[in-house]
């Protein structure tokens, strides 16, 4: 999963509820390299587009649970049925048990430490999300037009400063952000899948988990192995968002998925 479209999707403007909306960030990699970051949102239907051609762009249609990958500069994509894959992983899992059920005791034993220890949920049922916690620093900021307070976020192991607006001062409600919610809890629900727990560090779905925000982020910094990375809200814009927006473009090729 692209880190940065998640950490983009996390920066949400204070604004009245609506049935559309387009935000654009100003982001900063471990590289130095800068780039804009622009997020439509309507529905359950969003995408995430960077001006970076070493970052792949994001559409997601949450109602039947499709993602798409682009490569601009490639002009190629890869499109990800999310109930497929988790059909399939639920389908391997109960394969692997009933094959296990008629092992001998020693057989299955070591099939069961090996899972364990390599295949995570292919074995067993996934775990609840782990629900992101923010814990204020008393560090106050103002962002653009917007005074924030930083927190200390953890979510699923992953640690990263969030500036937040709180939801009585941003005017925007959890429900206006119901797209994140969409994409969050199916890529959670993926992840656990994977891992039998809770999404690992690398894995940053659970930062768009906006039932757990005490407020709005409108800037975030996270320092990695390969430096900091920061993302600051530009500008934003109300109204509807064209379906074409949703659609991948014309001229680009499928890659099939393996």
């Amino acid at each position: 999963m692209n880190r940065a479209f998640v950490s983009a999707a996390a920066l949400v403007l204070a604004t009245p509820a609506f049935a559309g909306i387009t935000l654009k960030w100003d982001q900063t990699k471990a590289s130095g390299e800068t780039s804009e970051y622009t997020m439509q949102c309507e529905g359950k239907k969003a995408t995430f587009k960077t001006s970076s051609k070493s970052s792949d762009s994001i559409i997601w249609d949450g109602d039947p649970q499709l993602l798409w990958t682009l490569k601009t500069d490639e002009k190629t994509y890869r499109r990800i049925d999310m109930k497929e894959m988790q059909a399939r992983m639920g389908a391997g899992r109960e394969q692997m048990a009933a094959a296990m059920a008629n092992m001998p005791p020693e057989k299955r034993a070591q099939m069961e430490a090996m899972m364990a220890g390599r295949m995570g949920a292919a074995a067993a049922p996934p775990s609840p999300r782990e629900p992101a916690k923010f814990t204020a620093t008393g560090k106050k900021a103002k962002i653009g037009t917007w005074n924030c307070e930083w927190n200390q976020v953890s979510t699923g192991g992953s640690n990263y400063q969030a500036c937040v607006v709180p939801w009585a001062a941003a005017k925007v409600s959890k429900d206006d952000l119901a797209c994140f919610s969409s994409i969050a809890d199916t890529m959670a629900g993926l992840l656990r899948g994977m891992t039998g727990g809770p999404a690992q560090p690398q894995q940053d779905s659970t930062m768009l988990d906006v039932h757990s925000w005490p407020g709005v982020i409108v800037a975030s910094e996270r320092t990695g192995a390969d430096g900091k990375q920061t993302m600051t809200l530009k500008s934003v814009s109300k109204g509807s968002v064209p379906e074409a927006t949703f659609k991948v473009p014309e001229g680009y090729k499928e890659i099939p998925m393996k």
